[in-house]
């Protein structure tokens, strides 16, 4: 079954008493009278060779990058941060004004950011 048409909405919650994350889905349809929501997803067991030679797998969600964006800052709401430690620019651009603000307090000089 194809996504509905309408306005996909996520929405992350961290579980309370575990390390999980519940992840929660909806397409608003576009004339307000209805809500869409997925009921299951199921699992087919393949090889990989299977896995590798069908013609045209495809994907079990497919997104636009919107609703992959929505999605992301959900995730960062619910308190997940990327592994690798990268922050937004916008954290990296504070850090850096910040850094350069206590060095011309420590060494007197001028702040250049």
């Amino acid at each position: 079954m194809d996504m509905p048409s309408g306005r996909p909405q996520f929405f992350a919650e961290r579980s309370a008493y575990s390390n999980n994350i519940a992840i929660y889905f909806r397409v608003d349809a576009r004339d307000g009278n209805a809500i869409h929501v997925p009921t299951n997803i199921t699992f087919e067991t393949l090889t990989e060779n299977e896995f590798f030679n069908r013609v045209n797998p495809r994907p079990f969600l497919e997104l636009r990058a919107e609703a992959a964006q929505q999605l992301m800052d959900e995730l960062w709401r619910a308190g997940l941060r990327p592994a690798g430690g990268e922050g937004s620019a916008g954290q990296l651009g504070a850090t850096e004004r910040h850094l350069a603000d206590m060095r011309a307090l420590v060494f007197k000089t001028d702040a250049k950011a």
